[in-house]
Parts: C-alpha cells; sequence; structure tokens
C-alpha cells in the first residue's frame, strides 16, 4: 500500500501539470518572446519529460508491488497503445531517414520545429492516456477529480474564447463541453454543460466548433436506434431536443451567418471552388495541392512535418503554416499505412465505448458516453483544424481514454482481486 500510494505521489503532481496545460496552453501560444518556440511549446516538453518519468518509475515500481500497469496492457488498452506506439515509431523512422537523405530537412527551421511538434504530440497523447489510467485505476476516486477539473476548466476556457476568439480555443471548448455533457448527473445538470459552451461557440463565430458540439451529443443517441427494436425508439427524444434547443442559438448567433451561405450553396448544389475557398477562409485553395503532393509517396508519406512546410509553401500566408486538416496531414506525412493506423485507432475507441453507452446508470455508462461523444466531436473538428497538434485539447481526449479504460477494466474484474 505504501508503494502504492508513493507511485501515486508522481501521479498527482503530473495530473496537475496537465490540468493546468489545459488552462493555459492556448493563450501561452500566442507568447513568442523567448525563442524560436512560443511558452506553450516549452510547457510541453516539460508535460513529456515529467509523463515520461512517471510512466518509467510506474513500470519499474511494477515488480515491487505496483500492480496498477497490468490492465492497461491487456484488451482493448493493449490494442490502442499498440496503435498509437506504431504512429509514433512510423513518425520517429520517417524524421531520422529524412534527415539522412536531405540535410536541408534539420538545417531548415520551420521543417525541423514542426517535424518535432508532430512527434512530441504522439507521444504526449500516448503518455497521457496511459498516465491517466493508471491514476484512476489505482485510485477510483480520482474519477471525482477528473469530473471536477473537466467542470471547471470547461467554465475558464469558456471564458478565455469569450476574451480572445481564437479557433484553437474554440476546438478546445467542444471537446471538454461534449465531456463535460456526458459526465454531469441529471437532466438540468447536463442541459447547462450543453448550453454554456454552445452559446460561447456560437457567439464567437466558430462554425465547425459549433456544429461538432451539436452533433457529437446528439449521434450517441442515434447510434443505438434500431427500426428492428422499438425499445430503442424513445431515444429520438433525446437529439431531438439538443438540435431543438440549438438551432435558435446557432441561426441568431455569428457562427450560424457564417455558416448559412455555406449551407445555402451546398443545398443548391451551385457551390464552385472559388466560392468553397472563400467560405474555409482559403483552406480550399492548398488542400488539392497537399493531396496531390501526397499521392507522390502514397503508401508510407513525406514524412513529420512536411504537410505543415508544403502547406505554407502553396500559399506563401503566416495563415496556413499548417495544414487545418487531420486526415490530410496524416495522409501526406504517413500515407496509406499511417492514415489507417489513424483510423483504426478511432475506430476501436468508437467500438469498444459504443457497447458501454446504455449499460446501466454508473461510472462505466458516464464514461463511455464522454468518450463516444468526445471522440465524435474530435473526429469532426479534424476535418477542418489542427486539433491533432492541440496538446492543450488532445490531451483532454487522452484524460477520457485513460479514465473510460480504467473503468471498463474494473468493471470486467481484470484484475482479480488486486487493487482495492
Amino acid at each position: 500500500m505504501v508503494r502504492k500510494r508513493s507511485g501515486l505521489v508522481l501521479h498527482k503532481m503530473w495530473y496537475a501539470l496537465l490540468v493546468f496545460y489545459w488552462l493555459v496552453g492556448e493563450p501561452l501560444s500566442r507568447v513568442r518572446d523567448v525563442g524560436p518556440i512560443s511558452l506553450s511549446a516549452y510547457y510541453a516538453v516539460l508535460l513529456f519529460v515529467s509523463g515520461w518519468f512517471v510512466l518509467m518509475t510506474t513500470f519499474l515500481l511494477r515488480g515491487k508491488g505496483f500492480f496498477c500497469v497490468g490492465p492497461l496492457l491487456r484488451r482493448p488498452g493493449n490494442w490502442l497503445i499498440s496503435l498509437w506506439a506504431m504512429l509514433a515509431l512510423q513518425s520517429s523512422l520517417l524524421f531520422i531517414a529524412n534527415t539522412n537523405v536531405d540535410l536541408s530537412y534539420v538545417l531548415n527551421s520551420h521543417f525541423l520545429l514542426s517535424a518535432l511538434q508532430e512527434i512530441l504530440s504522439w507521444l504526449i497523447y500516448g503518455i497521457s492516456i496511459a498516465n491517466s489510467f493508471v491514476f484512476a485505476f489505482c485510485n477510483y476516486s480520482t474519477l471525482g477529480k477528473y469530473v471536477r477539473s473537466i467542470r471547471v476548466s470547461l467554465l475558464i476556457t469558456s471564458i478565455l474564447l469569450f476574451l480572445f476568439k481564437t479557433r484553437s480555443l474554440s476546438a478546445e471548448v467542444a471537446v471538454i463541453g461534449a465531456t463535460a455533457f456526458f459526465l454531469a448527473n441529471g437532466t438540468l445538470r447536463r442541459f447547462i454543460f450543453f448550453l454554456i459552451p454552445l452559446v460561447i461557440l456560437a457567439y464567437t463565430g466558430s462554425r465547425m466548433a459549433t456544429i461538432a458540439l451539436i452533433f457529437g451529443i446528439a449521434l450517441v443517441y442515434v447510434v443505438p436506434l434500431s427500426i428492428k427494436k422499438p425499445s430503442t425508439w424513445k431515444l429520438v427524444f433525446i437529439p431531438a431536443m439538443v438540435i431543438a434547443t440549438a438551432f435558435p442559438v446557432l441561426v441568431s448567433s455569428p457562427a450560424g451567418m457564417r455558416l448559412m451561405p455555406l449551407l445555402h450553396g451546398w443545398l443548391r448544389g451551385n457551390l464552385d471552388a472559388g466560392q468553397l475557398n472563400e467560405l474555409t477562409q482559403g483552406r480550399f485553395g492548398v488542400w488539392p495541392f497537399i493531396y496531390e503532393h501526397a499521392l507522390e509517396r502514397v503508401v508510407v508519406g513525406h514524412g513529420p512535418g512536411t504537410a505543415s512546410a508544403f502547406a505554407y509553401f502553396v500559399s506563401q500566408s503566416d495563415r496556413y503554416m499548417l495544414p487545418h486538416n487531420e486526415y490530410l496531414r496524416v495522409f501526406h506525412n504517413y500515407g496509406m499505412t499511417g492514415l489507417f493506423i489513424f483510423a483504426s485507432f478511432y475506430f476501436l475507441l468508437i467500438l469498444y465505448s459504443k457497447k458501454g453507452v446504455f449499460a446501466e446508470e454508473g461510472e462505466l455508462r458516464r464514461w463511455s458516453q464522454a468518450l463516444f461523444g468526445s471522440t465524435l466531436t474530435l473526429l469532426q473538428l479534424f476535418f477542418t483544424d489542427n486539433v491533432g497538434l492541440y496538446l492543450y485539447t488532445l490531451t483532454v481526449h487522452a484524460l477520457v481514454v485513460g479514465a473510460w479504460l480504467a473503468v471498463h477494466n474494473r468493471s470486467v474484474n481484470v484484475l482479480r482481486g488486486g487493487v482495492q
């Protein structure tokens, strides 16, 4: 018991660093007076080093009475960790290969920093899942701390978004909002935790984040519907109420005003490339070039950081130093191999969490719904944003994955009489 508690002290300290990063990560990303990278990037390095140290210490304590690691290496944790480790490994190997073939890959600061940022994002996400799992699995009361941290983070990031109105903060609020909604107990609390991010996102003008939040929540209740099972028909009421609540807020907000021209053009079927480029703020003008370039190395890709550098090369604009499409970034940088691994990871998350979405009331149901909803929200944001590189957003989802794995393992008694 002493070893277990001493091991968890490190996890408590690292968890505090993680939650603080959710709150200050985006504001710190705009502070660049300390060198070639932002303060947020320096903090991410700190999070990586400390997280890796905590994780390695956990494995060292495993043979000395610290039994919290084993269940992570059983299904589905072993599958998820393996897939993410494969992405990190492919990213690292391509980076090494590119530096050996072309020295300018290292000498060009934009190439180098973009590549290191990607590799770091893969590693921190995986470490965050593992550490969040261990902390929750060894001390089940930690789940309550996770819930409180998510609620507080939603309120603070919503205020920050109202003040600064940035795209990256919008993505973070959408993911935290979808998570907080399902972790709330009672209809009234869920309504409040839906309304707060909805209003903030809509009135700060973020189209995609608003839509992702609405459908990330509504689709959780739509997926289990079956025409052959009348007992599931009553579930239609919940997404209907979500959309009915969201509709008047959306259409009367700046986000709705920005969305309507795109929606009208799509319904009429007369959107041309110029209109799409204008309505997507220039993204559609860059994406075809990145896609065509990706086809040159369609199997394994061009390597980490190359999509970002190529997007800047095509646009010659500081607004497009990143591709603003995670699927396209992964396809360009890691080819069909990386895209398949990437898609498999999120497919498994949806597949496994779906099984617990309508389990009996309890932690498994809450965290399964939170994982399902936040994953759907994240997958929508991937279409028009760089969320995979916003670590202050991605680590929120990582914590939800780790917490869900802990609850899932507890529910099926994988530990066999170990940790109490």
